[in-house]
This record gives structure tokens, C-alpha cells and sequence, in this order.
């Protein structure tokens, strides 16, 4: 923890040596990730005592601890069908159904699984598992319904 300290705010000079594990004298600190290197500040007392780091970091694990789904709750698990379908999620090629909850709002691109049918689509997750998976399904096979224009 040393090593992320910058320096102890209105005590220029002083350095981890000079400060004790519980103290309240506002420090700076910089993130040690290399992809991050973010600066903070907090006092040492926070740092020692409670184990927090980088709340920028602490930030971006809660959000992808928020988007993935637990066990038994992913699109995979709930919507088997529909997840057969899922050809990508766009602008992450690498997130699979296992990965997405059947209520994500990240843009999809699926294809019909019926044969000899070309059908391919953007959706969310969200908008294909509703009504019970029968939400946006395949414009080829299910193309929408006209509307009614009165006589």
C-alpha cells in the first residue's frame, strides 16, 4: 500500500514512513492497475482498516458483478430456446447466454434456428424473453402484424 502513495495532502516531505495505519490525514493515492492508474484521495485509516482501494476499480467490479447473472439466472439457463438463437451480443463478441440475464438491455444480433429460414435480427435479451420468450421474435417467420386502419 506504500507503493500507491503519492503524497500526505499539507505535509509536503512526508512519506508512508511518517504516518501511522490509522491515521486521518488526508492522503493521495494512485491505483497500481496498469489499465487504470487512477488518483484519489483518502486517508490511510480508510485504507488500512476498512481494505478499500481504487474506488474506481471498486466501481467498475460492482457493475459487472451487477450484469452477471447468478447461477441458474442466465439467459442459458432460463431461455434455453432463445439462447440457441443468439449469434452475438454487439460490441461484445465475447460475452456468451451464459453470460447475460434474460433482462439485459444490451444489443443482440440473433438468427431463426427454423430451417431454410434466413431470418436474422438486432433485439435485447429484455425484449426476446418477455411474454415468455415469445417477445421480439424472428421478422421473417413472425413478420408483424398489420395494423387496422379504419374503413
Amino acid at each position: 500500500m506504500a507503493a500507491e502513495l503519492i503524497e500526505v495532502v499539507g505535509h509536503p516531505g512526508w512519506t508512508a514512513f511518517d504516518l501511522l495505519p490509522t491515521s486521518n490525514k488526508t492522503c493521495q493515492w494512485r491505483c497500481p492497475e496498469p489499465q487504470c492508474r487512477f488518483e484519489y484521495p483518502a486517508p490511510p485509516k480508510r485504507r488500512t482498516g476498512q481494505s478499500s482501494g481504487c474506488p474506481r476499480c471498486a466501481c467498475r467490479r460492482t457493475v459487472a458483478a451487477r450484469v452477471r447473472p447468478k447461477p441458474g439466472k442466465s439467459l442459458q439457463d432460463v431461455h434455453p430456446a432463445l439462447a440457441g438463437e443468439l449469434v452475438e451480443v454487439i460490441g461484445e463478441p465475447d460475452l456468451t447466454a451464459k453470460e447475460l440475464r434474460p433482462s439485459s438491455a444490451k444489443a443482440c444480433r440473433w438468427a431463426c434456428f427454423t430451417p431454410g429460414c434466413p431470418g436474422r435480427w438486432d433485439a435485447t435479451p429484455d425484449q426476446r424473453s418477455r411474454r415468455g420468450g415469445t417477445g421480439k421474435r424472428c421478422p421473417v417467420c413472425h413478420p408483424p402484424r398489420k395494423s387496422r386502419s379504419p374503413a
